[in-house]
């Protein structure tokens, strides 16, 4: 039986790139990852998958960060967020794609990744992207992981899994926290049940 979660898009081009991967809710709590929505950047079958978790605040903010690059940041409020365990001091932005920094590559669904020198420079002169979040490190899974993790292949179990879906802008930035997680479980839920009806 097919997987309800998975879009008719992620089918057809069999990568998960664009997709919300949302923990199960029977994650043990303990799990790292438990309560996560990660967005998939990049999934290519021979260099494996990448993605950003987009709903674990860091307490550092943007403008905190930026003072170590001596970039005078005026929003004191914006956090940065903690996406992932890999590479924890790179930083990077996942941004809304009409905005363009001088290392920004595609990150599907109308968005895209950036990470260069001169990005935080930009958005602290009020040259901004639509939709924006800051992250320090990412997630990462060789080629077949996240696959065998989605199917709940040994050693993974269905715990272990992910609800995959397809979300837009409002679902990446307007909510963050327990409260991402709990949107996009619900919107996965309504998925399937759309895709049954």
């Amino acid at each position: 039986m097919a997987d309800p979660f998975l879009t008719t898009e992620v089918v057809r081009n069999m990568t998960y790139k664009g997709s919300l991967l949302i923990s199960h809710p029977n994650l043990q709590v303990s799990n790292p990852f438990s309560r996560t929505v990660i967005y998939i950047y990049q999934d290519h079958p021979k260099q494996g998958t990448a993605g950003i978790v987009l709903n674990r605040p860091a307490q550092v903010t943007v403008k905190e960060m930026a003072r170590e690059s001596h970039v005078m940041f005026p929003d004191g409020q914006t956090l940065v967020h903690t996406g992932g365990p890999i590479n924890p001091h790179a930083i990077t932005i996942l941004h809304s794609d009409e905005w363009q920094s001088s290392n920004t590559v595609g990150a599907g669904n109308g968005l895209a990744i950036s990470s260069d020198e001169v990005m935080l420079e930009k958005i602290s002169s009020g040259n901004t992207p639509i939709y924006w979040r800051t992250f320090s490190g990412m997630c990462g899974w060789l080629p077949g992981q996240l696959q065998a993790e989605l199917k709940g292949t040994f050693p993974y179990t269905k715990e272990q899994s992910w609800l995959t879906v397809q979300g837009d802008c409002a679902t990446l930035f307007d909510s963050d926290g327990d409260e991402q997680w709990e949107n996009c479980l619900e919107l996965s839920g309504q998925r399937m049940f759309d895709a049954y009806f």
